[in-house]
């Protein structure tokens, strides 16, 4: 296929980052295609002060590139998936493209709070209501026994990741949470304009920062991503059969299958980034499980891990609560001892430890989440577990080490 592609994006480095690995994938399909950019600014990015979820509406981030796109300004729009409100649209389609990265959480602590800092207070910087909700129960359990503060406080923080983490370091705040995603994604060098001086000096403010703090990788099964986290979308005008084609052939059908699940069960409740909901669809291989957790705007707590196994004969869906993940006749899919090490530089290795004593300085990763609670009560440093799902969920950390 020829002719000329108008890609359009957000202006941050992060949001034209997507773009460029959206294109690179289909100019890699359709090698004889003429390719062109449109970034611009969203009211999200032009106003960094209010918490997102008190701004007016859905689609602080997306509706002007929709109304571009309807209007012809350009023929493709990439988004954060999570940033697309959950409402039908009547002149253009949304897909998703390419593999979903990692949908967990990772929360940053700075060293000196942890090495000298006052427990009295743990200030967090975030500006999700689904993160603070979760972060009250879940965190007092996985910080280590002489790292638990007495109360946990809450600060909105707006901007580019690289904005948020200045802001951070610059502040008294404590911690930072922010999708694994973003910072895997822009911390890696595996597209072609990654070699900019600009994205150089990103990845050298970030691993500074990285220098100067600890961090955990949340599990989804306590910490329910926002629907959709980690997944690439992209919209295009509902008539436009040759752009469909080009997205259809860089579909990811299992992600997209996860994306669907995700944001439906949200739209359940409205929908929005107001939403104190996390959503988290998790293919296992002829089965699934579903992570609801969260709180409706009428009160109604969620907590629901919905199990989904298809087989030959049958297709059987139970629901479970979350909050006791797993479930008594949950079968983990490989051999696991309690404890991992994972390499620094090649992400992952296994490390068998059976007593749950620690001897190295090293990133210490769990089976499952109650050996997380176990030995942060014995007063480890755990950052990371398989959540019950296997080796295979055991997060790469590999661009996090520094």
């Amino acid at each position: 296929m020829s002719g000329r592609l108008v890609t359009g994006s957000r202006k941050s480095a992060l949001a034209r980052l997507q773009a460029y690995h959206v294109v690179a994938a289909i100019q890699k399909r359709h090698p004889g295609l003429r390719n062109e950019f449109y970034f611009r600014e969203s009211v999200g990015d032009a106003d960094q002060k209010t918490p997102l979820w008190q701004m007016d509406g859905q689609g602080v981030f997306t509706a002007e590139l929709t109304a571009d796109l309807e209007a012809g300004s350009c023929d493709l729009v990439v988004h954060s998936h999570k940033d697309l409100e959950t409402a039908t649209r009547k002149k253009t389609e949304v897909w998703s493209a390419l593999p979903r990265a990692d949908a967990r959480d990772l929360i940053l602590f700075k060293r000196s709070w942890l090495e000298t800092g006052s427990k009295d207070k743990l200030t967090i910087y975030t500006s999700s209501p689904r993160r603070q909700y979760n972060l009250l129960s879940l965190l007092p359990r996985v910080l280590p026994k002489s790292k638990r503060p007495q109360s946990l406080d809450f600060a909105v923080i707006r901007g580019n990741i690289q904005t948020r983490l200045r802001k951070f370091m610059e502040s008294e705040g404590n911690a930072l949470i922010m999708a694994k995603a973003a910072l895997d994604r822009i911390l890696a060098t595996d597209f072609k304009e990654s070699a900019d001086a600009e994205f150089v000096q990103i990845r050298a403010a970030i691993q500074t920062v990285l220098q100067d703090c600890e961090f955990m990788v949340l599990p989804l099964s306590a910490n329910p991503c926002a629907p959709a986290q980690g997944a690439f979308a992209c919209e295009f005008r509902t008539d436009d059969a040759r752009v469909r084609e080009m997205v259809e052939d860089i579909n990811h059908r299992i992600t997209e299958d996860s994306v669907w699940r995700e944001r439906q069960i949200l739209a359940q409740y409205g929908g929005g980034c107001h939403q104190k909901i996390g959503v988290a669809h998790i293919p296992l291989g002829g089965r699934s499980v579903t992570f609801v957790r969260g709180e409706t705007d009428g009160g109604e707590k969620l907590d629901q891990a919905i199990i989904d196994t298809d087989t030959a004969d049958s297709y059987v869906t139970k629901t479970e609560k979350a909050s006791n993940w797993p479930p008594a006749d949950w079968q983990m899919p490989d051999s696991m001892s309690m404890l991992w090490e994972i390499d620094h530089d090649q992400g992952r290795a296994f490390y068998d430890d059976r007593d749950n004593s620690v001897t190295r300085e090293t990133w210490i990763a769990t089976a499952h989440l109650q050996a997380w609670f176990n030995a942060a009560e014995a007063d480890e440093w755990i950052t990371a577990t398989a959540d019950s799902m296997g080796w295979a969920h055991v997060p790469d950390l590999s661009l996090l080490a520094v």
